[in-house]
């Protein structure tokens, strides 16, 4: 008997035992976040019920549906239940301008913890629906960095708060109000965004839900229970660079209005699909991130303007995306530059390598490095994402948010080292290369 076939066998007798010995089970469940059943795992000062949340789980337990309670993420990861590694920045402010350069590096280790974790819950959730049960949703807690469905912390800026204050004045007012609640911004925590992810590739969807927890706190005007907020894991289809959308939320959420900002990220992920879909085969994945980058930032600039936003403002703010998304990047590979070369030329050589290498491959791009004396050159002379871009009609666009990049990041990784660069002309702008041309900032003139 072939391994396929003792599996349909396995299967049909499964479902014939279930028929003969049917009991009282209901066949549905839900997956709650850890907190909402106990919430002596919550960080300290933000419990608000001494047990569990009995407007998320009550009407779960009145209705039959058996709860599965997922483990805490930030219990595993950050120090067990009093989550001890966070509690060493609150109110250190001489270790802030230490750890904080750092905050990247801590931020991949928590998502590499997070990441194994969801595909244990991962592989629960397929059992269950293998089962024939019926998972009626995956519950998780707004405003929480971890377990956020629609809205998550900025990591920057609670960090900040957390270590600014002095200790004296480190109180539980200060923690719900400016640790929690002025961080808070639209967007997934790192724990539900992989979780979303860890579903899609076994090709697992599970309605997704959303209970806010500053709406346990007293004369709070949200309404606590779980609230209806899309799917988890969608299937195996293209979406948006989580990193890009991520930095969306951060960028517009302050200028526009959390509801604002929600609703046009809203719209340009549900519009990205489209846009994706005209992207060309890219050979490597740095091509493939790029273009995926390019149409969610399309999506986003079309729904900016939909929504009312003045289209010379939709392209500021489309550019200042684009920048923070990538900040990050540009950011650790500077550092691993500093690290390897005490030259800033020598850095500047080995980045343009490296990005060679990994994002702009041939033949979507064609590079040549030009030599110049006592600086450093380069022509890009086929780039996919103006090619991209031409192919939509919004080459405009292309160099007014995606080309810009080039001089916003010289000034502020060249200037710095006495590295200028100039440029004459783009492809997006109708030249025939992209020219990059890094000199020697020249000496002010003495007086």
């Amino acid at each position: 008997m072939t391994g396929s076939s003792e599996a349909i066998s396995s299967s049909s007798r499964a479902l014939r035992l279930r028929a003969s010995l049917a009991d009282e089970r209901s066949g549905r469940v839900v997956f709650v976040s850890h907190c909402l059943l106990n919430e002596n795992t919550r960080y300290l000062g933000g419990a608000w019920r001494p047990g569990a949340v009995d407007e998320v789980v009550g009407p779960y337990l009145r209705g039959g549906i058996g709860i599965y309670q997922m483990p805490c993420p930030e219990q595993l990861a950050w120090g067990g239940v009093l989550k001890r590694y966070l509690l060493v920045l609150h109110g250190r402010r001489w270790l802030g301008p230490i750890v904080r350069p750092a905050l990247p590096v801590l931020t991949a280790y928590t998502s590499l913890r997070y990441r194994r974790l969801a595909r244990r819950i991962a592989r629960e959730i397929a059992d269950y629906q293998r089962s024939g049960f019926d998972v009626v949703g995956v519950v998780g807690v707004d405003a929480s960095p971890t377990c956020g469905v629609t809205t998550t912390l900025d990591l920057g800026a609670s960090f900040d708060a957390m270590t600014g204050c002095p200790l004296h004045r480190f109180d539980r007012a200060y923690m719900n109000d400016t640790v929690v609640e002025r961080s808070t911004r639209p967007g997934r925590g790192l724990f539900i965004a992989a979780l979303d992810r860890a579903l899609a590739r076994r090709g697992r969807s599970a309605p997704l839900l959303a209970h806010d927890l500053r709406s346990e706190m007293p004369a709070s005007s949200l309404v606590p229970g779980p609230t209806p907020a899309g799917i988890v894991g969608t299937g195996r289809t293209r979406r948006p660079p989580r990193g890009t959308v991520t930095a969306a939320c951060s960028v517009l959420g302050p200028r526009l209005g959390e509801r604002t900002a929600v609703q046009a990220v809203d719209a340009a992920c549900v519009s990205f699909g489209g846009l994706a879909a005209k992207i060309p085969p890219q050979l490597n994945a740095g091509g493939r991130h790029l273009l995926s980058q390019s149409a969610f930032t399309i999506a986003l600039h079309q729904a900016l303007i939909a929504g009312g936003t003045d289209a010379d403002a939709a392209t500021e703010l489309v550019a200042d995306v684009v920048f923070e998304a990538n900040r990050a990047a540009h950011a650790g590979l500077h550092r691993i530059a500093r690290l390897r070369y005490s030259d800033p030329w020598d850095r500047l050589r080995w980045q343009s390598r490296l990005l060679r290498r990994f994002y702009y491959a041939p033949p979507a791009w064609q590079l040549h490095e030009v030599e110049l004396l006592g600086g450093h050159g380069l022509d890009i002379t086929r780039c996919a994402v103006a090619d991209y871009y031409r192919q939509l009609g919004l080459s405009d666009l292309c160099e007014r948010t995606i080309c810009a990049q080039d001089v916003r990041v010289a000034d502020q990784y060249g200037t710095p080292v006495g590295i200028t660069f100039t440029r004459t002309g783009t492809i997006a702008g109708g030249a025939d290369r992209c020219d990059f041309r890094y000199h020697p900032t020249p000496p002010h003139p003495a007086r």
